[in-house]
This record gives structure tokens, sequence and C-alpha cells, in this order.
């Protein structure tokens, strides 16, 4: 993936960046094949940023397999612990936390693999100024080996991530903030890092995101990333999650499924009724202009708004009619007349100046209103 000129740049970049972490990457194991923690293995010791340890954690591994495999690792940043019983992802996953050094965690699966730059936009974000929180874009690892399906991510949304964790990998968190929020709840298993993010993120504004695609995350069988029918009590976990940090945060709401697994919509519930001001500007189109006010009288349940039509140059007499009969239908519509030079701006500050309400919805006379609740 990268030229040697790429390599030899970020090589000389290395020993200018002022902190160089200890970065620690933890990694529970679980009867995992050997070739696959191979590959991941190597992906990070092939690592440019080279301050860095493994701290892997075996889950009470039944495959003689992968025990072999794990024994035979003699690299003298990797460390791992065996436990003797399974104590599944976030209680293997909380020994790896503990048994690390460093003044970051990342967080990586015994099957995933990282591009070799990773830890180097890492620290260098580190670097850039103060964070707690750091993600990255990913791309996935089909079952040919191939690289699919990139992931390009925004900034931090907290919305987006009561409704669906967008961030998934790579996440690297410092290890003071985990300390102070505590580690993963294994009452969350399957949906254990998302439920970590929200009380994490609760905790700190200094959210960075690395517009990279950092980590490749393997597609198999027994994996969500393929399909949620794989992991079946996850979605469930997930849901939890959602209602428990809504409590949390004594936001009133429920958690609805939405179209895909693992996407929920917070809807919350609303406690006031204020006035909200429709402003519409238009100039003559009565067939869009009624299809578009019409909807809105026909479809909407919230019951405290007004519809300020601004209309624009104006001219013919089908849509001086329409207004007329919109006015008769309902005394929320009113029509006012800003009759200027055409400029969208300076027509829609008009109507928001003539209109009443402590809250404005701004809309084209071409759309039609399709959900019951749209205002809400």
């Amino acid at each position: 993936r990268f030229t040697d000129q790429e390599r030899e740049q970020i090589s000389s970049d290395i020993p200018d960046l002022a902190d160089k972490p200890l970065i620690s990457i933890v990694m529970p194991v679980y009867n995992v094949d050997p070739k696959w923690l191979m590959r991941a293995l190597e992906s990070i010791t092939g690592q440019l940023y080279e301050n860095w340890e493994l701290c892997i954690v075996d889950d009470a591994s039944t495959s003689e397999e992968t025990l072999r495999y794990l024994k035979s690792i003699t690299h003298p940043r990797v460390r791992i612990r065996y436990l003797d019983s399974n104590r599944n992802i976030s209680g293997a996953t909380n020994e790896a936390i503990r048994y690390a050094n460093g003044e970051y965690i990342a967080f990586m699966d015994n099957d995933d693999e990282l591009t070799e730059d990773a830890l180097y936009y890492v620290v260098k974000t580190i670097n850039a100024g103060k964070a707690d929180i750091i993600y990255s874009d990913e791309d996935f690892i089909d079952l040919d080996g191939e690289y699919v399906d990139p992931n390009f991510k925004p900034d931090y949304s907290p919305d987006l991530l009561l409704s669906h964790n967008y961030i998934t990998h790579l996440v690297v968190v410092s290890k003071a903030l985990v300390e102070q929020v505590g580690l993963l709840d294994s009452r969350y298993d399957g949906a254990q890092d998302h439920e970590f993010l929200l009380r994490l993120t609760e905790q700190t504004s200094q959210i960075r995101h690395i517009p990279r695609v950092l980590y490749h995350w393997r597609r198999s069988e027994t994996s969500t990333s393929l399909s949620s029918d794989a992991k079946p009590g996850a979605l469930l976990s997930a849901r939890k999650a959602l209602q428990d940090t809504l409590k949390r945060r004594n936001i009133e709401a429920e958690v609805l499924d939405e179209k895909a697994p693992f996407f929920f919509r917070v809807k919350r519930k609303i406690h006031d009724v204020p006035l909200v001001s429709i402003v519409i500007p238009f100039r003559d189109k009565p067939d869009l202009l009624s299809l578009c006010v019409n909807s809105i009288l026909d479809h909407s349940t919230y019951e405290n708004y007004e519809i300020v039509a601004i209309s624009n140059n104006s001219r013919s007499s089908e849509t001086y009619s329409l207004v007329s009969k919109l006015e008769e239908k309902s005394k929320r519509f009113r029509c006012i007349e800003f009759n200027e030079e055409f400029n969208f701006s300076r027509v829609v500050n008009y109507g928001v100046s003539q209109s009443k309400g402590e809250y404005l919805i701004i809309l084209n006379n071409d759309i039609e209103v399709i959900s019951w609740d749209w205002i809400e």
C-alpha cells in the first residue's frame, strides 16, 4: 500500500514527534485460526511507529492450534497472559487493559489487521493537541482476502453514536480516561464496545477523528462484520446499551429499530408544544404549492404550527386563486408578498421576520410531506 518514498517520509517524521507515548494494543484471543492471528501480529510488528506493546490475553482457548501458536511468539514487545477460565469478550479485554503499561490503549480484534502507518497517525494526532479518544476510518477484508467497503466516518457525532456504533475501529483511548470511566461491562457483551464508547464520550470533548483507513476488519462466519446473525444476542445488548445510556443521561426517549441491524432511532419525548413557523418561499407554480401545503395540512399530527408562504413576484391568477382556497381551508396558512428582485436569502429572511414561531422550518415549495410526525 506504500511506496518506498512514503515509508521514508513517515520514518523521517517520527523522530521529530515531540511526544512518543507508549501505545498498548490490547487483544483478547479465543480459539482463533493461527493464520489470522499471525496476520494480525505481523500487522503490528510491521508498524512504522515502534513505541508499542501488544497485550494478548488468551480467554481459556481450547484449540491446541491457537495455544501452540501463542506459545511460539517470542517478540520482546508481545506480552501474553493465559486465563484459567473463559471470561468472554469484556472480561478478557479488561484483563488485557489491566496488563497494559501504555499511556494509550488501542483496541484490536484477534483476526483483524492494522495498516503499517496506523500508530504513526494516532501519535501524530496526539502530538497535534490534547486527545482522549482517537478513531480512524476502516475497511473490511472479505473472504477472498480483498480490501472492500471502506467506511469513511464523520468527525465526532454524539447523536449518530446514539443511533449506531459508527466509530468501531480503530479506537485508541487514553488510559487515564479508561481508569476514570471504568472498564468494559460484560452485561453488554456483543455490544460492549458501543456501550463503552457511550460512557467514554460522556466524560471528554477531546475526541479526534483520523480521516484515513487505518484498520482492516476481517469478515468471517463468526463475526458481526459479515452478518448480525453470527451473534444474535448482540442486537439485544446494543438496544440495552442505548436504553441504559438514556436513563443515565436523564433523557426521556424510546429506542426504535431501524431498517438495518445495529441501527436504531432514539425518539425523544416532547414536553412542550411551541409554535413552529413553516416558511415557504415561492413564485407561481401553483401545482407545486398546492401539493406542498396540502400535504402539511392533511398529514401533520403536530397542531401548533403556522405556514408562512412568501410570494416573490407571482403573476398567475391560478396562484392567487389557490392562495385564497388555502386561507379558507386553514387559519394556519397565510401568504405575504415580497415583490422585489429575486434573492433567495432575502425572500426567506423576510418570511422569517413575519413569522411568530419559536422554531422555524424553512421549506421549499416542491416538498411533499409523507410522515405524520415530521414536525415532532
